[in-house]
């Protein structure tokens, strides 16, 4: 799957000076919410053969009108020599207003107006444009991916009342009511998950297809309390739903992003991904193979047998037949860590009654063979598209390891293992070195002899 570039990158170059501008393609509550930057850096080059004397960058944002942000200037006093640059990253207030966004109703162009002016020279201007979004618009790009699980209200009140009819479902199926998260391992943790699913499926809420714009630009995405009260959404609200409950329930979930699509899962283990967004098409298929990571398509809509619990897992595993499709995967628990918040449920309602679609006293929580408690499933290697015979696979697997077993796919820290730290102009002899067979020293990094 090929990615953008995660930040976009202008460059123009006037009067002797290089003039290089990083900053996102979009700006929304979410992101400003969460503090994160508009714009990244900024790097001034000499390039002109003498000094640039007192050099001073001003940068505006101009949209709807007005200007957005409070204007943000900054002087290299005295002499940047020939060849030299100056950087700046200090960019956190030049965003618009969170009382803006708030009330913003409908996206809207904007324009990032850089001008660098120096003694003796002409002004060098720059400009970038980007997209303020409404106030719960999401930005479908590799970079905005974890802001996603902003949308992600674990905390709104219409949360509990899914909860209390899926602890409901856990007492008539298993005698305990609990929603205890992982304390009581990877199956009871299934279970929650299923009867939450359950308990959203019973509400009869339908499906509504996103707009068309989806692919390119993302969308606007409905609160839990919305998605519940008014009984329908797209799959990124109701993706986003399911999410907002498996958190309130102590289980870490996971959003799923495929080309025009998202879903949800979890992971099996009170554990976290290494990054909250993982982006790799073949880290994406192994935390599937390996047990990890549970994917679940939030058809919850669908009230025929392919819409229970083990239909949307089934569904959902067929997205990874289909490398070229996957976008990546957000750890929702991962982001809060990394300091994405929740929105605030402002506008939080709760739901109206709704007629049942199914009498939760009939629902049976019954786990794929998978989900069940297990041993070693190590080496589990998912693969729809196979139909050889059982042997034939099982001599592929032999010849081919593509499951975690396969140290060199899946390395552990351990006792046998040390990371080297390798330039990167250095890799290319240390691969010469090693098949010439001879024999290297490895320097402690705090050795300084």
């Amino acid at each position: 799957m090929r990615h953008e570039s995660l930040w976009r990158n202008k460059t123009v170059e006037q009067s002797g000076l290089v003039v290089q501008l990083l900053a996102q393609p979009a700006v929304n509550l979410a992101l400003v919410h969460n503090s994160v930057p508009l714009v990244s850096s900024l790097r001034v080059t000499n390039s002109s053969g003498r000094p640039a004397v007192d050099t001073t960058v001003t940068v505006r944002l101009f949209g709807n009108g007005e200007e957005l942000a409070p204007t943000w200037t900054r002087t290299y006093e005295g002499e940047l020599p020939d060849g030299g640059d100056a950087y700046w990253d200090d960019f956190s207030d030049l965003v618009p207003a969170i009382s803006y966004l708030r009330a913003l109703n409908e996206s809207h162009p904007a324009t990032i107006a850089v001008t660098v002016s120096t003694m003796w020279a002409a002004d060098v201007n720059l400009t970038m444009p980007i997209q303020v979004l409404a106030h719960n618009e999401w930005f479908n790009g590799p970079i905005c991916y974890d802001s996603l699980t902003a949308f992600v209200q674990p905390n709104t009140s219409a949360v509990q009342s899914v909860l209390s009819d899926a602890a409901e479902l856990l007492r008539t199926n298993t005698g305990s009511s609990s929603l205890e998260g992982y304390q009581s391992g990877p199956e009871r943790a299934a279970l929650i998950a299923t009867a939450i699913y359950e308990s959203l499926r019973s509400r009869g809420i339908r499906y509504i297809d996103p707009p068309a714009s989806f692919e390119e630009t993302g969308q606007k995405v409905r609160t839990t309390a919305q998605v519940l009260d008014q009984s329908f959404g797209t799959c990124i609200d109701l993706a986003v739903t399911y999410a907002a409950c498996l958190e309130a329930a102590g289980l870490r979930p996971l959003l799923w992003l495929v080309t025009g699509h998202a879903f949800t899962g979890f992971l099996t283990e009170d554990a976290s991904l290494p990054l909250p967004t993982i982006l790799e098409p073949n880290a994406l298929i192994n935390l599937v193979e390996s047990g990890k990571a549970i994917a679940v398509e939030a058809v919850y809509y669908n009230q025929t047998d392919a819409g229970d619990f083990k239909g949307a897992m089934r569904r959902a595993r067929e997205h990874f037949a289909s490398p070229d499709t996957l976008c990546g995967v957000v750890d929702v628990v991962a982001a809060r860590k990394s300091g994405i918040r929740p929105l605030l449920s402002g506008n939080d309602v709760v739901p109206t009654a709704q007629p049942r679609q199914a009498d939760l006293h009939d629902v049976v929580l019954a786990l794929p063979d998978e989900l069940k408690a297990r041993g070693n499933t190590d080496d589990v290697v998912l693969d729809t598209t196979d139909h050889a015979p059982a042997r034939v696979r099982k001599w592929t697997r032999a010849l081919l390891d593509l499951s975690t077993r396969n140290r060199l796919l899946n390395l552990k820290p351990s006792a046998q293992v040390i990371d080297l730290h390798v330039p990167q102009d250095g890799l290319p002899l240390l691969d010469d070195i090693i098949h010439s067979g001879d024999s290297i020293t490895l320097t402690p990094n705090d050795d300084l002899a």
